[in-house]
């Protein structure tokens, strides 16, 4: 591994080199880096001997060509080191090559910049919210169905309406068998309407960063440790339980199974590879299955989309008044920026800091993404931004992506009063997240300051699976869609028992007709049911007019319907128009 330095030091090296008329070598021969500025805003390209990849090239099409080494002995070897000639002549000619395949300068630094605006709408405006899409695309196409702002073009690309926004809120993969798939719509939507579509990175989005240095070689084959999860399974444990030898293949399935919670993902990796290539699954090695892992994460590789999704992504977008993000916002991580010693001072400032952070974390990640001699990484507090709270950890709490600072295990929760203020003060009165499952419709939450949160992962809609005939869709049939526009927000769709379902209310929740009126409250505590004060209204009912209440009970949610009326009594509203004023 090449010494690394900071950033700072990185930035003044440069810096120092443009001053003395020319460009030098920050870490040694093949490695060139250049100060580019875009708007304003600082972004790195970094011009460099790039890594061959250590798999096959990609067929047109995207089929993998097939191998005639065993899987053990090439699902064994990392990533090498060679140089191609096409990569070598691109890198000294091709000005707009930021050493990643398929992402040029100009399309980086517009993201980049981007990623530091409040984006104000254009007139008539409209914005649709999807998040924790997973790999399911059959849940994307019902979506797309109901959208008013996606409609599929020729091609099977998605094109988007004039005036229209669109936000996916994170995990776009892992718990489907169309997550290239998945990738591909959106990498390529982002590209063509760059400023009205907007990537949020979920913790599955960015753990896959992960890869290319943990599947290196077999000297760290399992030995990231997991500190987030005590409970897991550890590497040597897996292999004697699966009874696997230590080899890339294993190590992947131990790192899916057991430290991203998506065990089912490299079957369906599988059987994706097969579909693409129309050949049977048995006919896709254990190899091909490891070797699209690593090369999508791999700067070298052509059409890195793991890589791609993380780049064009952000950690949070605010548009207009709305807010949107993959996790929550809890009182410890309110301003936090992990390299800034002091909060941002409002939300926007944070949101702009936050994904300037990310970006130079993944900058950090192009120019090394191996495990540098004392075993650390440049990008570790990216992944550490991204999994659960840990103890003493310096990021603890911190996170806003895996935060659950709007909901606890027994379902969403009022707001924090310092978070609400934070928000209302950074005149933001709508927040939409997703990150943790809330059942077969989103929850609510409406603040008496104004602010009003929707939670939106629906993504074990029906852990029953009395819809589904596989092991991956815990989905069932539902399906929701949120549409935000200048006046208010409308939440429709499917339960998962097929009822349809849904309402609208006002910017901010204030001033809402009945029965939208007690959505986003909780029932008022009652001495006979200790739940009662836990249970919250999530929608209406569109048949019968009846408002579909929960109670959260892990990713099991409770349901039982009333009528508006008795809601209020049970909320513990005597006169609805007085309470909204």
């Amino acid at each position: 591994h090449a010494a690394r330095k900071s950033l700072g030091e990185q930035k003044k090296a440069a810096a120092d080199a443009e001053k003395g008329g020319g460009t030098k070598s920050l870490r040694g021969e093949g490695v060139v880096e250049e100060h580019v500025q875009y708007n304003g805003i600082d972004t790195w390209r970094q011009i460099k001997a790039q890594r061959e990849c250590a798999v096959e090239p990609m067929e047109a099409g995207g089929e993998t060509r097939k191998r005639e080494a065993d899987d053990t002995d090439s699902a064994s070897e990392g990533p090498g080191s060679a140089r191609s000639e096409e990569t070598s002549k691109r890198a000294r000619t091709d000005p707009t090559w930021t050493g990643i395949q398929g992402v040029d300068a100009n399309v980086l630094a517009q993201a980049n910049a981007l990623k530091m605006q409040r984006i104000e709408p254009q007139d008539g405006w409209t914005v649709e919210f999807i998040t924790d899409v997973e790999g399911n695309l059959p849940y994307l196409q019902a979506l797309v169905e109901r959208s008013k702002v996606l409609t599929w073009a020729d091609d099977g690309s998605l094109l988007l309406k004039d005036k229209c926004y669109f936000v996916h809120g994170g995990d776009a993969v892992d718990k489907g068998p169309a997550d290239l798939r998945i990738l591909q719509l959106f990498v390529d939507l982002k590209k063509k309407y760059m400023d009205r579509v907007f990537l949020i990175l979920g913790n599955r989005d960015i753990n896959k960063a992960r890869l290319l240095s943990e599947l290196s070689s077999p000297e760290v084959f399992g030995k990231n440790t997991v500190p987030w999860d005590p409970k897991h399974m550890p590497y040597d444990k897996f292999l004697e339980h699966e009874g696997l030898e230590n080899n890339r293949v294993s190590a992947l399935k131990w790192m899916l199974a057991c430290t991203m919670g998506c065990a089912t993902t490299f079957e369906l990796r599988r059987e994706e590879l097969a579909a693409q290539q129309g050949v049977d699954p048995g006919t896709i090695t254990d190899a091909a299955v490891v070797d699209n892992f690593v090369r999508m994460c791999d700067p070298a590789c052509d059409n890195a989309l793991y890589l791609q999704s993380l780049l064009l992504g952000q950690l949070m977008v605010v548009i207009g008044d709305c807010l949107f993000l993959h996790g929550a916002i809890n009182r410890e991580c309110v301003g936090v920026v992990p390299d800034r010693p002091a909060p941002a001072p409002s939300l926007v400032a944070w949101a702009a800091d936050l994904n300037r952070w990310a970006a130079e974390q993944l900058e950090a990640y192009i120019r090394d993404p191996m495990f540098a001699p004392d075993g650390t990484r440049a990008f570790d507090d990216l992944l550490d931004y991204s999994v659960p709270w840990m103890k003493d950890h310096k990021l603890d709490k911190k996170s806003t992506v895996y935060s659950n600072g709007f909901v606890t295990s027994a379902g969403a929760r009022d707001l924090d009063d310092q978070v609400a203020a934070f928000l209302v003060d950074s005149n933001i009165s709508r927040v939409f997240t997703g990150h943790k499952p809330q059942g077969d419709c989103p929850s609510a939450i409406r603040d008496k300051r104004g602010v009003y949160v929707l939670i939106c992962d629906t993504s074990y809609s029906d852990v029953t699976k009395a819809h589904v005939d596989n092991d991956w869709n815990l989905r069932g049939r539902a399906v929701t869609a949120i549409r935000i526009d200048a006046t208010g927000t409308t939440v429709h769709g499917r339960l998962a028992s097929g009822e349809e379902h849904g309402y609208t209310v006002r910017r901010g929740g204030r001033g809402d007709d009945m029965p939208a009126h007690v959505v986003g409250r909780h029932l008022a505590p009652d001495a006979d049911n200790a739940d009662q004060a836990n249970t919250w209204v999530k929608t209406v009912l569109s048949g019968s007019g009846e408002v579909y209440c929960g109670l959260q009970q892990g990713f099991k949610v409770a349901t039982s319907t009333m009528t508006p009326s008795d809601a209020l009594k049970a909320i513990g509203i005597t006169d609805p128009v007085q309470e909204a004023n």
